[in-house]
């Protein structure tokens, strides 16, 4: 709740203080280094601006595409601490060979400083209109973050395409205003101007980002783009198709409102930082009003609308602020507001986002039955011509009500508590639709804990009462909204069965890291069982057996189940597996056990166990070459595989790598020979359900 996110934040802001402190102090303070005339001021600092932005831009597109991939995380940072020792170097060079600013003292330099146009009073509102500008143009980046994911997609490589785009056109926009803001007189209408261009262009965002999906479709088709590069590159130039406008006005303003609000040498450090910190002081609160009530009240189109009203705002303060006495003073405000109702109307008229949304989610004719934009994702109900329905978070189907999905969610329950010899506890990690849990609540266990990161999937449970028959009224299932990797690491309790469903490796990688499961082996008691569910399509054979070892290397005694063709579970137990059969087929005939087996047809002991594919030696042989999924090196997160099928070299490697379950069967209450004829003649029976 709201407590847990104030800790979360406090020791955040705790341990990136001192660093961010620094970053925030390195403009002023070779601000002040070279600047020398107010002529060169707005040239100067845009340029240093504008540099340092480029530097972001590097370093961002740097690690999302290549760094971490190639060096870890931990390399990465290493290379990061390297470029700050070379500036420390390149400093320290410059000092030593004598570079100083120009040869005139301090008073002629003070005297290249010329008194302001404007009255103090009016110069002193500067820092107030710098930060809502700020505060608008980091609420855009958190809106237009969550409207591209439906066209770019919820990867790495997605977040750093769009945070690329977004610096780049602030770095060029930067570089772009020295060319004449220095010359440029009207500097309060300067700044307006450049507000009414992000109000027009955030608006204009909303028809164009609704299209891209289609305009892509088209581009793809004329460049026959089909390689992941390839693919990426036109994503990437789309990107900045829609955020370039913007993100260049947001640049211009830096070196526009330093050069209207620095009037003395002696001040030109302060008030870099002045401004410095009051925008960044705006996008805090920005991101957080974007992303904590924005979205859930207004949705993403209503709040680019509201947003696109602020800086409109902003610009009609700073046209009043101007000096100049004209009637062009009054004409542009009201054409301005003008203009932005009408476009808000065309918005409202023309679905605004809703192309975007609809394709992504009403794809191959579905009905989109529910749908709720909130804090932390999107989510939509689907309905699919035959009848079946489907949950979506942020444009990607997590779960789907298909025999072959509902077999996923069943097993992610049944496996780990049927293979362990007296559970009394289990944490299920994503709620989805609820069906894993209900089947939790077939074994009558006393503690069944269920934690999920959307708290809206809680409303739209009540689409899947077939899967889930109302589990969350119930009763039997305490519900946690959190992150589930974080409610491990936080976890005082001990499970004795944990079983977790995410959605794809690629796309929530913190869920499949070998770090991540030593995080379970710790939270899971004496004894426990550990279910994990995998997917085999959009991966290669060499990154799906990297996900198998790193499982493996935790809990070596692993064996692999079969669901269908493009899923698979990894079922870990404490001690070298093996099966009771009469206490297995006891188990599976229990009523409420067997009546929920049977339907997915899997009622029967053997049709269970069928399933069965590999166990903890096959696993450990047949994986050891792969390299392991680490948080410090996420193989998964940066695959560039597009494939979405499962590819034919994964499934043959699995076709022949099976092994029979009956070779783990023991017969604890038969003699030894008796025990040897019952198992022979399972091996015959077996192989017709294989």
């Amino acid at each position: 709740g709201t407590t847990l996110f104030l800790v979360r934040f406090t020791l955040s802001v705790l341990i990136m203080l001192v660093p961010t402190i620094l970053m925030g102090g390195t403009l002023p303070v070779i601000g002040r280094y070279l600047v020398r005339t107010q002529s060169e001021l707005g040239a100067r600092i845009g340029t240093l601006y504008g540099m340092n932005t480029l530097g972001a831009v590097i370093g961002v597109f740097a690690c999302g595409f290549w760094l971490i991939a190639i060096f870890g995380e931990t390399g990465t940072i290493l290379v990061a601490v390297s470029c700050n020792l070379a500036a420390v170097l390149l400093a320290f060079s410059a000092l030593r060979a004598g570079m100083r600013q120009a040869a005139a003292g301090p008073a002629e330099e003070e005297k290249a400083f010329r008194a302001s146009l404007y009255p103090e009073s009016r110069i002193d509102l500067v820092p107030l209109l710098y930060a809502l500008s700020g505060f608008a143009a980091m609420a855009y980046e958190v809106l237009w973050t969550r409207a591209l994911i439906y066209f770019v997609g919820l990867s790495v490589h997605a977040f750093a395409t769009i945070l690329t785009c977004f610096l780049a056109g602030i770095a060029l926009g930067s570089f772009i205003a020295t060319r004449f803001v220095d010359r440029c007189r009207p500097l309060f209408l300067l700044f307006g101007s450049l507000q009414w261009i992000l109000a027009f262009a955030g608006l204009a965002s909303i028809p164009l980002i609704g299209q891209l999906n289609k305009i892509f479709q088209n581009l793809n088709l004329w460049l026959g783009a089909n390689t992941w590069n390839q693919v990426t590159m036109v994503k990437f130039f789309l990107c900045l198709v829609v955020l370039g406008l913007p993100t260049l006005a947001m640049g211009a303003a830096f070196p526009t409102v330093n050069r209207l609000f620095i009037r003395r040498k002696n001040s030109l450090g302060r008030g870099v930082g002045m401004l410095y910190a009051s925008n960044t002081a705006g996008t805090i609160l920005g991101s957080l009003f974007a992303g904590f009530l924005l979205l859930p009240l207004a949705g993403i189109t209503g709040s680019i609308l509201i947003v696109a009203a602020i800086n409109a705002a902003i610009a009609i303060a700073a046209t009043y602020l101007e000096i100049e006495k004209s009637r062009f003073k009054r004409l542009i405000p009201a054409a301005g507001l003008a203009l932005i109702l009408v476009s808000t109307g065309t918005i409202y008229a023309t679905g605004g986002l809703g192309p975007i949304i609809r394709y992504s989610l009403h794809n191959l004719g579905k009905e989109i039955i529910y749908f709720k934009e909130g804090n932390e994702a999107s989510l939509a109900v689907l309905r699919n011509v035959d009848g079946h329905r489907e949950l979506n978070i942020n444009g990607e189907s997590t779960a789907y009500t298909g025999f072959d999905d509902i077999v996923i969610h069943k097993l992610l329950s049944h496996l780990p508590i049927l293979f362990h010899p007296g559970p009394e506890s289990m944490l299920v990690v994503g709620f989805g639709f609820g069906s894993t849990v209900y089947t939790a609540t077939r074994y009558d266990l006393p503690e069944i804990e269920c934690v999920e990161l959307v708290p809206e999937e809680a409303h739209t449970a009540g689409y899947f009462i077939p899967e889930n028959h109302g589990v969350l009224d119930s009763g039997l299932v305490k519900m946690v909204f959190d992150d589930g990797r974080n409610k491990i690491l936080t976890s005082r309790g001990r499970y004795d069965v944990v079983s977790f469903n995410a959605i794809h490796p690629k796309l929530s990688p913190m869920l499949y890291t070998l770090d991540f499961y030593r995080l379970c082996a710790r939270a899971l008691a004496p004894g426990g069982t550990i279910c994990a569910w995998l997917p085999t399509n959009g991966l290669t054979l060499t990154e799906f057996k990297s996900l198998l070892r790193s499982f493996v290397e935790v809990f070596p005694h692993s064996s692999l189940w079969w669901c269908n063709p493009a899923n698979v579970i990894l079922l870990g137990v404490s001690e070298p597996f093996e099966i009771d059969f009469p206490a297995y087929r006891r188990a599976v005939a229990s009523e409420k056990i067997h009546a929920d087996l049977a339907e997915v047809k899997l009622n029967h002991p053997l049709s269970l166990a069928s399933l069965f594919m590999m166990g903890e030696q096959r696993l450990q042989q047949l994986t050891a070459d792969a390299p392991l999924n680490t948080d410090s090196e996420p193989v998964i997160e940066f695959s560039r595989t597009m494939e979405p099928h499962v590819p034919l070299e994964t499934f043959y490697w699995m076709m022949d790598n099976l092994e029979p379950i009956t070779n783990y069967f023991l017969w604890k209450d038969l003699p030894p020979d008796v025990a040897a004829d019952s198992l022979a003649d399972l091996r015959v029976r077996l192989e017709q359900w294989y």
